[in-house]
């Protein structure tokens, strides 16, 4: 009995320190007392692979989601696919593909990169999506990456929060206006 209750505290006590060392990252940190508003503001701001990163994490572990950030990652355009196209070359958890067939449906619908014409695209997340196990989230990504072959695809949300973003590539300046992006 004493080593059940030895047990129970030594979980308790890895799990506290799991949940105080998640407290102290970059995503935990972007969400932390931000509106949603300053959220999408500030989104872009970060490197593309980073905003993934931030992505999974307001869908995974941040209730209610924040699928709202689907259309400020979906103004990456290519960028935004190649940090995905690398992703999808590893493993990737089923909540990833939920997330990554999100935003490559949100890119197709708002037409900041072509989805269903990218034939190695199609190829990777067809071969990730048979890699999901049935039940669950299976049908929902079948869904999500039916519409974009259809090309039926319907933007659920347009925010225009996402703002403007400069980064310095190469010599020059890149400045995207969001509102250009998705009129």
């Amino acid at each position: 009995m004493r080593r059940f209750f030895l047990l129970m505290f030594l979980a308790a006590l890895f799990a506290s320190d799991c949940v105080a060392s998640d407290q102290g990252s970059l995503e935990a940190a972007f969400f932390r007392g931000r509106t949603y508003v300053q959220r999408m503001s500030e989104f872009r701001n970060y490197r593309v692979d980073t905003q993934l990163e931030l992505f999974f994490y307001g869908n995974q572990v941040i209730h209610p989601p924040a699928t709202y950030l689907a259309s400020c990652f979906a103004m990456n355009g290519p960028s935004g696919v190649r940090v995905i196209r690398r992703r999808l070359s590893g493993h990737l958890t089923t909540l990833e593909m939920r997330d990554i067939a999100l935003l490559l449906e949100t890119m197709q619908a708002m037409g900041t990169y072509s989805v269903r014409d990218d034939e190695t695209l199609m190829a990777a997340i067809e071969k990730s999506v048979s890699e999901v196990a049935e039940g669950g989230w299976k049908e929902s990504i079948d869904g999500m990456v039916e519409q974009i072959k259809s090309g039926r695809v319907r933007v659920r949300s347009v925010n225009s929060h996402c703002g403007v973003r400069e980064r310095v590539e190469g010599k020059g300046i890149d400045r995207i206006d969001a509102q250009k992006q998705i009129e």
